[in-house]
């Protein structure tokens, strides 16, 4: 910034202070148009408005207030001149926040369950998208319904994890029962029974084909909402989807009026990413190609909002508040594949004989990109023939995992 004052010329103009202070050239804002010119090129690069950037001191890191989960590394090349190169690589999940959340609620340090809920954030998830941060911080803190579509099964695992981190209120999931006599149930019961973690089951199963259970179900929940203060969220068409390309288009009422009497707001959410374009005749566990899944959170819509329009318009409300999340239906497209761990993946099944659930579990804790908790260590050392000692409680528990992720299918 030049500005024009009054006064003498400088006599002394040999030096930078002398020249900036006789002669009013006030360079204290140079720095400011720096960090602004860098904010907005990061901004520009991962599609977000400049004001949500946040610059680290060095300048080499950038926090995004719609990703909040998320750290993006910054490359400047070229630095003092006019131009210089900016570039930012992939952003990577802030698992030191993640973690830390974790052990504090648990009251313990890394276990082989952080280390497996860690890898596999890490491994398909890529970004946990707020679309108004300022309308989610009206909710943050108190209990919702999120009500979302379903494109795999991981989402339904990872995401309340990653919510309860940003929120804090625990979170229960409504699951089809189908989910509990598949891998799931069994999986989830076996880190429930871990010896030195006591955590509330996060996960109400229900039967589809038997409506009055829903409503049993639901007047449950109205009880955990006042008396604990939990959040629920479920998958709005309760099955699992089949293309990318397909919107949500079933929503029962039942639940948006378990959130008026409960006087909740509903924020819709989108899984994208996970499937692929062209119709698959089965469902998946895992992203196709083993890829990374972006989580958008919409707007909360608050229940007077709702309860100001006519009961029928309610329910396609809702449903397209979810389907509008993110980029259009039509023009969605899977992630980017991993096909070395494909690869890796499908030569364990094969070698093992596996299912791919297991196979992916197992592959997930061999390949951490962080050291691992010894009850890992351990389960990985066992697959080379090192005896799993079961002299205390911890390691009679290991032996019951590690006999259910190497248990050939019956």
């Amino acid at each position: 910034t030049v500005r024009i004052v009054e006064g003498d010329p400088p006599l002394e103009p040999d030096t930078k202070s002398n020249i900036t202070e006789s002669a009013g050239i006030d360079i204290s804002n140079t720095a400011g148009q720096e960090d602004q010119a860098l904010k907005k090129e990061v901004a520009r690069q991962i599609n977000v408005h400049p004001s949500s950037i946040r610059m680290s001191e060095d300048g080499n890191t950038a926090f995004c207030e719609s990703m909040p989960l998320n750290i993006f590394p910054v490359m400047i090349t070229d630095r003092g001149k006019a131009k210089p190169k900016i570039e930012v690589g992939a952003s990577f999940l802030d698992m030191e926040t993640i973690t830390r959340y974790g052990r504090n609620l648990l009251g313990y340090e890394q276990w082989i369950g952080e280390d497996l809920s860690r890898g596999l954030c890490e491994r398909f998830v890529r970004h946990l998208i707020l679309e108004d941060p300022d309308a989610f911080e009206t909710v943050r803190g108190k209990n919702v319904l999120y009500l979302a579509n379903h494109q795999v099964q991981i989402e339904s695992m990872l995401f309340p994890g990653l919510l309860q981190v940003l929120t804090d209120v625990r979170m229960v999931a409504i699951a089809d029962a189908a989910h509990k006599k598949g891998w799931m149930g069994p999986f989830n019961d076996i880190l429930y029974d871990y010896p030195e973690v006591e955590y509330p089951s996060n996960i109400v199963y229900f039967d589809q084909s038997n409506r009055e259970s829903m409503f049993d179900i639901l007047e449950n929940f109205k009880t955990m909402i006042i008396d604990e203060g939990i959040s629920v969220f479920l998958h709005a068409e309760g099955k699992l989807g089949l293309s990318c390309r397909n919107p949500i288009e079933v929503l029962s009422s039942v639940f948006i009026d378990l959130a008026q009497d409960c006087n909740l707001p509903i924020v819709p959410v989108r899984f994208m990413g996970g499937l692929p374009v062209k119709q698959m005749e089965s469902t998946i566990d895992f992203p196709v190609g083993y890829g990374k899944q972006d989580y958008v959170v919409g707007r909360p819509i608050f229940p007077d909002e709702l309860k100001a329009m006519p009961y029928a318009k309610r329910r396609k409300f809702v449903i397209k508040a979810i389907n509008h999340l993110g980029s259009p239906n039509s023009k969605e497209v899977p992630s980017k594949p991993d096909p070395d761990f494909q690869e890796k993946v499908k030569t364990w099944e094969a070698e093992k004989n596996v299912s791919e659930v297991k196979a992916v579990m197992f592959k997930v804790l061999e390949q951490l990109p962080f050291s691992p908790s010894d009850t890992t260590r351990a389960l990985i050392n066992a697959v080379t023939g090192e005896a799993i000692k079961t002299e205390d409680n911890n390691g009679q528990w290991l032996k019951q995992f590690a006999d259910w992720l190497f248990r050939k299918p019956s």
